[in-house]
């Protein structure tokens, strides 16, 4: 038995569900990024086995959405997937942060001391050429 996700040999109605999703291109500019949202009431798959075909949602994203919806608390497990993964992030930009911070000030070190090279070299070399003859 083949999973449809939503889609049905039938042509929708004209009638709006609450279900009822509007096409959603991530991306525009790239074809195989393209993911359309269509209506999932018509074809009885639940939301998770749709969320698992696009490969766009990890995991763990996926299992806690199934746990929400077979319990009947999807808002609170969006609610709690959505804190989660905010936390996540930011750990791994206080992570970046951290290492790209000394980088950058080390680099500007560097291009500085290139600067004043390059002004006093010229100095010092003109004024070692007069001392010598």
């Amino acid at each position: 038995m083949s999973r449809s996700c939503g889609r049905s040999p039938r042509p929708p109605s004209r009638r709006s569900s609450p279900r009822q999703r509007l096409p959603v291109e991530l991306d525009p500019g790239a074809d195989h990024q393209r993911v359309v949202a269509e209506p999932l009431a018509a074809g009885g798959d639940p939301d998770v086995v749709c969320l698992q075909e696009t490969k766009l949602v990890p995991g763990l994203a996926i299992d806690m959405i199934q746990v929400g919806e077979e319990s009947g608390a999807l808002a609170a497990m969006l609610s709690s997937v959505a804190d989660f993964f905010e936390e996540e992030v930011n750990a791994k930009l206080t992570t970046l942060i951290s290492i790209v911070e000394p980088s950058i000030l080390v680099l500007m070190g560097c291009v500085i001391a290139f600067i004043l090279i390059a002004l006093y070299l010229p100095l010092f070399s003109f004024t070692v050429g007069n001392m010598g003859g």
